[in-house]
């Protein structure tokens, strides 16, 4: 997957964070190049399949709780 296509797809997630079931369809997390596009994916479903908010600041949270380096700006 392109980078842009990864920017793209955490972009939806941030934006609209139902969008996660249907992009979890068509790709996973072994898809992403990027490491913070993976990371902040596998956030975003880690917290959905929790039940949990799913919003950049629990997508920041668990970003670091799983050992990945977010900034607080680049959400």
């Amino acid at each position: 997957m392109t980078y842009g296509y990864e920017s793209n797809i955490c972009g939806a997630i941030l934006i609209d964070p139902k969008c996660i079931r249907e992009i979890l369809k068509h790709v996973d997390a072994t898809d992403f190049i990027n490491s913070l596009h993976r990371d902040i994916f596998t956030a975003a479903v880690t917290l959905l399949e929790a039940g949990r908010v799913v919003d950049p600041i629990t997508i920041r949270d668990e970003v670091r709780r799983m050992g990945g380096m977010i900034e607080d700006e680049t959400l």
